[in-house]
């Protein structure tokens, strides 16, 4: 069995490390494994049973009671169950060197840090609840680490890229849409989920439900506030979403387009792109919209913690983030200061 086990290790290594260090890893893992014997781990895959499906149960549910959206509990639907599936074994039975096998397996595949810390929040959210719920006496997490991120600074849109964004949107709507996104900070889901009746034009504010189920009061500048008087005025539908998908250049539709359809994600991430596209702007997405108008804000002197309100962040840390600065500004801060 230890042959078999050198041979594959061998073959491995040679795949995913210099060729000159293979022999080394060898020799170590040879010396350390010299006093154990070997056993091959069976892998018939393990079907749910009640007590794992009504665990998993309990747990969204416990995770719908504190907040967590639509979008982020079918995320973690999606995850556990191809992690669990992967595991191969009934959940209690999951243990440590399991959780590190899958960990390690991650990085022997490239997946990015961002991806494995992804994986591991989500593992250690769910082990945490089940161990707190007495499903299990030891959580296997415990003695997982974080994984070390390489933090790249995530630009936002200067403010010619703004103005370009904005001549080419091609649209009223698509031109409203990206005065929103910037004018309030908006997520893009927060935006979507709006009706008419939610937008007061006379005092230029919206009322916005956010992550956590929170309310927070959103503000629009008189250019978005103007675009969308017009937009509103135009429209032929009687649907009462803010934004709706435009059918009315499609032919042979077989849907009436006055009725209205609430625009979705993947439409705005589409149209944005295409914008961007013909600005020959990169990385065009409804996201840098809020980076941007939390950047100039804070550039523009703005209070942080206003700043943290109207993201509707929860801890400041967050927002945080976007109070750097670029390589331009600091040269022309060091050219004020240091003469």
């Amino acid at each position: 069995m230890k042959e078999t086990f050198y041979n594959n290790l061998r073959v491995a290594l040679f795949e995913t490390i210099p060729t000159d260090l293979v022999q080394k890893v060898m020799d170590v893992v040879t010396q350390q494994l010299g006093p154990y014997d070997l056993q091959l781990k069976p892998h018939e895959i393990v079907v749910y049973d009640n007590g794992d499906a009504e665990m998993l149960k309990r747990f969204f549910v416990a995770k719908a009671t504190e907040g967590l959206t639509d979008s982020s509990l079918q995320t973690y639907r999606r995850m556990l169950g191809m992690l669990f599936n992967k595991f191969g074994k009934h959940i209690k039975d999951i243990n440590t060197d399991d959780i590190r096998l899958l960990m390690a397996s991650m990085r022997v595949e490239k997946k990015s840090t961002a991806y494995q810390n992804f994986i591991r929040r989500i593992l250690c959210s769910f082990f945490k609840w089940i161990t707190q719920e007495g499903y299990i006496d030891k959580n296997p997490m415990l003695r997982i680490p974080s994984v070390r991120e390489q933090k790249k600074i995530k630009k936002p849109f200067t403010e010619e890229e703004l103005e370009q964004l904005r001549l080419n949107a091609g649209s009223l709507r698509n031109e409203c849409i990206i005065e929103f996104l910037y004018s309030t900070g908006c997520r893009v889901s927060e935006m979507l989920s709006l009706n008419r009746d939610d937008v007061n034009l006379v005092e230029n504010e919206v009322m916005v439900l956010g992550k956590g189920k929170k309310y927070r009061m959103v503000y629009l500048s008189p250019r978005c506030s103007a675009l969308l008087k017009k937009y509103l005025s135009e429209r032929k539908d009687n649907g009462e979403a803010l934004f709706v998908a435009d059918y009315s250049n499609w032919k042979n539709r077989n849907m009436d387009y006055r009725t209205g359809h609430r625009l979705d994600k993947c439409s705005v991430g589409e149209l944005l792109r295409a914008i961007g596209k013909k600005c020959n702007i990169p990385n065009v997405h409804p996201h840098r919209f809020r980076r941007t108008t939390a950047t100039l804000a804070l550039k523009r002197g703005m209070k942080i913690t206003d700043v943290q309100r109207m993201l509707g962040h929860s801890d400041i840390k967050t927002t945080t983030i976007y109070a750097i600065s670029n390589d331009e500004e600091v040269k022309r801060e060091h050219e004020k200061y240091l003469i």
